[in-house]
């Protein structure tokens, strides 16, 4: 019954395009994610909360800098960072200024 519509209204070439687009940043974004899931995973099993509060410069001009660092290690896109910003934000990382520089790159629409 709703085959045929479906059949046409995808075969078109401007859905055509908008397809193969999706499934590209889909693929290629992936990846990424799923290493920002696996590092989110890995700091809530393996690093507990009392390691920030050490970790971290009490000075808040301090701690960005180090924040930097930390941010630097992940892909240029947020399909990592985003998990493991979470991740730190419920394992008590002090939320303002380092999780604000937790990610040295600028903010981006673009896949990874």
């Amino acid at each position: 019954m709703f085959q045929d519509p479906v059949r046409r209204a995808l075969a078109a070439p401007v859905m055509q395009s908008w397809m193969t687009v999706f499934v590209a940043v889909v693929l290629q974004a992936l990846p990424f994610l799923v290493l920002g899931v696996l590092l989110s995973a890995a700091i809530a099993v393996f690093v507990p909360p009392s390691f920030f509060a050490r970790a971290l410069p009490k000075r808040p001009a301090l701690a960005v800098p180090v924040a930097g660092a930390a941010g630097a290690v992940l892909p240029g896109c947020e399909c990592a960072s985003v998990p493991v910003a979470g991740a730190l934000v419920r394992r008590e990382w002090p939320p303002r200024p380092p999780s604000r520089s937790f990610s040295p790159r600028p903010r981006s629409t673009r896949s990874c």
